[in-house]
């Protein structure tokens, strides 16, 4: 598996092959803004992001929202992760900042990387091709010099989907969080399937073995 990199950003069209099927990976731009937001709506709910949350994604540069091709050119998922200061990222998980600074041992303000999408069409899940293409994302937040990297798992009652996956991908279990995307008004939950999203999330995170210096965003 290879993916060539220019300061985390694909600088033409990636292939590699799993399962003996060949896959490839480009940066969604804003071209792909409908075919994004379809299955945005089919796998994370509707409305989970906007349009307009998907253009401003795709020009921020310190955001990678990648799109998944199978052999047929048929877009089949996508990946969103991004870097951001820890104490806004203790805001949006809704965690206590301090909690999180004493379990990634991350100084005061650091960068840190953010797991927060991933998807797959129903069609083409149980291959293991969602695992590769988050080891992929993980792979490229520690290019950018992050020392940690945080995930909002969805929770369903007690039961969290990716737990297995994300530990073993070397992630813990940090915290759960109640309601977590109760405020995005006009979700339509897939999961809870209520007018406001009334699902809990489990919070990881995964530390990396050796802290280089951040990079410089």
């Amino acid at each position: 598996l290879l993916f060539c990199y220019n300061r985390g950003r694909l600088t033409m069209v990636e292939m590699f092959v799993h399962n003996n099927q060949t896959f490839k990976v480009i940066s969604a731009n804003k071209k792909h803004i409908s075919s994004v937001k379809n299955l945005c709506d089919e796998t994370l709910g509707k409305n989970f992001y906007t349009a307009e949350d998907l253009l401003e994604i795709f020009e921020n540069k310190n955001s990678w929202f990648y799109m998944l091709f199978n052999g047929d050119d048929e877009f089949i998922g996508f990946h969103y992760h991004y870097i951001e200061p820890l104490i806004n990222v203790s805001e949006q998980f809704k965690c206590c900042y301090e909690e999180m600074v004493s379990a990634s041992g991350e100084k005061a303000q650091s960068n840190v990387g953010v797991l927060k999408s991933i998807a797959i069409d129903r069609k083409f899940r149980g291959n293991g091709i969602a695992f590769v293409f988050s080891n992929f994302a993980i792979d490229n937040l520690f290019e950018q010099g992050v020392c940690s990297i945080w995930v909002p798992a969805w929770k369903q009652n007690e039961y969290v989907p990716e737990n297995n996956t994300l530990l073993k991908q070397g992630f813990t279990h940090h915290c759960d969080v109640k309601k977590l995307w109760y405020g995005k008004e006009n979700l339509c939950c897939p999961i809870c399937k209520q007018e406001r999203c009334i699902c809990d999330a489990a919070i990881y995170y995964r530390i990396r073995c050796e802290k280089p210096e951040l990079a410089a965003l």
